[in-house]
């Protein structure tokens, strides 16, 4: 991407901060269902590296591929972390007719006549399902006292790999994890793109509020043992790479709740530390983000006000207007007309407004 408008908007930070060290925050967690972690990790694995022979067939995917396709919709990066009503960005982005991502969900139109735009989409979509795989592929290494920190590292890039496709891809909008957890990433692959294309946004929640109701709501947390890198996956396994000897195992570099409610901190004092943790790593990530001039903020827990979903689609417009391009805008007035929700046994697509749309 020609980086003079966007550096522009985004300030002189946006690469420096993509590329440094630094002592971010994103949270990842597990898809634990009635499966053992064990088999889930096992599953995971072997969906994950059919995937990888697949995708070298094609020659598809990764840095150094084939340049990204012609843009139909600009791209905003949601840059809030999950339990700060990411969702509710999300839905906002579906009412302003965005194909939107969201960890399990996608909103995009299936049925507009222009069926190379349609293909585009639903190709986007499909390349986050991926993303998702990969993710819980990762998670699962992470969880599994068998997986080897080399395996993990192997996931860890198997994973920027498939952000990178999704996000030289045609989706509109990207949110929750792993995208956050990997913004250096997203943001340095985003650079790539055309001028006006990219429109950063975030929402806010104070540290500590947020910390006790993830911890509280998303049991299998985990944090990035460096305090350089509370948890920025990418750089946490970065600077493992560093240490000698190296890990063992991929789990070692990372730390969670449970590990506190030892004979150290014992009942509430060990939940207690792990919350300050995650309180100030939330501080230093929010603080990091706000240094990039993100076109909109969005402090719902601060607010009184209960906002709607149109309300929020407004307000982004109002602000993206100025920033995106031209070739971009009219896109936004056509209509997401399907809510996509992906579960274990395949993805399932309802008519817009039809589907649950909460506050998450």
């Amino acid at each position: 991407m020609g980086s003079s408008s966007m550096n522009a908007h985004l300030g002189p930070n946006w690469i420096k901060w993509a590329t440094a060290v630094t002592a971010g925050i994103g949270l990842g967690f597990c898809l634990r269902g009635t499966r053992t972690v064990d088999r889930r990790y096992e599953v995971a694995v072997m969906v994950n590296k059919s995937e990888d022979k697949a995708a070298a067939a094609m020659g598809s995917g990764g840095s150094g591929g084939s340049p990204p396709p012609s843009r139909t919709y600009p791209l905003f990066v949601d840059a809030g972390q999950g339990t700060t009503a990411t969702h509710s960005v999300h839905v906002g982005l579906c009412e302003l007719g965005v194909p939107s991502v969201h960890f399990m969900r996608a909103c995009y139109d299936k049925t507009d006549d222009d069926n190379a735009i349609d293909e585009q989409i639903e190709r986007s979509v499909d390349d986050h399902w991926k993303v998702m795989d990969g993710w819980n592929a990762l998670t699962a290494c992470r969880d599994h006292p068998g997986c080897s920190f080399e395996e993990g590292v192997r996931l860890d890039q198997d994973l920027r790999d498939r952000i990178e496709t999704v996000i030289r891809g045609g989706i509109g909008a990207v949110h929750d994890s792993p995208y956050p957890l990997y913004l250096s990433h997203v943001l340095e692959v985003a650079e790539t793109l055309n001028d006006g294309a990219v429109v950063l946004l975030t929402s806010e929640r104070p540290p500590e509020k947020w910390a006790a109701s993830r911890i509280k709501t998303h049991k299998y947390v985990h944090f990035c043992k460096n305090p350089s890198a509370t948890l920025d996956f990418p750089l946490c396994v970065e600077l493992a790479k560093k240490e000698d000897p190296p890990p063992q195992n991929f789990g070692d570099i990372f730390i969670a709740a449970d590990e506190f409610r030892g004979y150290q901190f014992p009942g509430k004092k060990g939940t207690d530390e792990f919350e300050r943790i995650a309180a100030e790593g939330m501080r230093r990530y929010q603080e990091r983000v706000l240094e990039l001039n993100p076109a909109v903020r969005f402090q719902f827990f601060e607010s009184k006000e209960r906002m709607s979903s149109k309300k929020i689609g407004d307000m982004i417009m109002e602000k993206a207007k100025s920033i995106i391009s031209p070739t971009y805008l009219w896109a936004l007035s056509r209509p997401t007309t399907n809510t996509c929700i992906r579960k274990w046994d395949g993805t399932t697509c309802t008519k817009k407004g039809s589907a649950p749309l909460g506050r998450k």
